[in-house]
């Protein structure tokens, strides 16, 4: 049984539920057409949503997980131009601060509970968007978090050419050694990143 299956119980919208339980309607409705993982939710969401089910939180996360209505058409080969790159440094440096301040772990759920890669995708602003995707796989295997699937649809696509991210540089080539460093997460979408280099955010 899915947590779908208890709402469907109470014959309520999705807004009138997230007035009732007090939990966004965007980040509701992400659960309940399974784009979000219940089990990378926020614990105050969980609670929330076992006390509107009258059920534990461990209750709520031993439900089987919910499969997206729609699955993502996935998007392979393509290739994006890198434009912008103040506009990338400036993103960038926000991210790495957000996460020093709130923890690896609460930028995740943050993250996740928002839409933040999708916003940047519809603005085309792909190498925000990409380098988020890099980013957060890397904190989620990092944390033994489960492997994020919400952007499945974007795995097959990358930056045209290798972008040293720490001051946004594309790069024609690179050393064996510096590679070798390379956060695999971000690299497969062309941005190179060290565990080093996420420690010290940029200085605007």
């Amino acid at each position: 049984m899915t947590i779908k299956d208890f709402f469907d119980r109470y014959h309520m919208s999705i807004r009138d539920f997230s007035k009732e339980c007090d939990i966004p309607e965007s980040t509701l409705g992400d659960i309940l057409n399974g784009t979000s993982d219940i089990r990378h939710c926020q614990a105050r969401t969980i609670n929330k949503l076992a006390d509107a089910f009258s059920m534990t939180m461990d209750d709520i996360m031993s439900l089987e997980p919910v499969f997206p209505m729609k699955m993502p058409n996935p998007s392979f080969g393509t290739k994006h131009e890198f434009s912008h790159p103040g506009s990338f440094q400036a993103f960038r440096s926000a991210l790495l601060k957000e996460v020093k301040m709130k923890g690896e772990c609460k930028f995740l759920c943050d993250v996740l509970n928002s839409d933040l890669v999708e916003s940047c995708y519809k603005v085309k602003d792909y190498a925000g968007a990409l380098y988020l995707i890099g980013l957060l796989d890397y904190l989620a295997e990092k944390n033994d978090y489960l492997r994020i699937t919400r952007f499945d649809r974007y795995r097959g696509e990358m930056m045209k050419s290798l972008i040293y991210a720490p001051t946004a540089e594309q790069l024609w080539s690179i050393s064996a050694a510096t590679l070798m460093s390379a956060i695999p997460q971000l690299l497969k979408f062309n941005f190179l990143e060290t565990p080093d280099s996420l420690k010290v955010p940029m200085i605007m």
